[in-house]
């Protein structure tokens, strides 16, 4: 029996064995690099996409706030001027 028979795999002339496993490696390696390239897009997108959300809440909150506090103050001066008025 030989090496080849055991291991499954072909002897070259000078008797060492014969094998593709740099190939094998190599699309191993450029597999992970595709899948990890990909994955750091998508977080990258990702992490995007939730601070630009996080801006659009923050500001449509600080415009509500905004709006909410000049409503007040117009409120309250013409309540203050109606009565000012009213009493002078």
């Amino acid at each position: 029996m030989t090496v080849s028979f055991w291991l499954n795999q072909p002897v070259a002339d000078d008797g060492s064995l014969k094998s593709n496993r740099t190939l094998v490696v190599g699309v191993i390696v450029v597999v992970g690099a595709i899948v990890v390239g990909a994955a750091v897009v998508v977080m990258v997108v990702a992490g995007i996409v939730v601070a630009a959300t996080v801006d659009v809440v923050v500001a449509a909150s600080d415009a509500h706030a905004l709006r909410s506090e000049m409503a007040n103050v117009l409120s309250n001066n013409f309540v203050r001027n109606a009565i000012n008025e009213f009493y002078h």
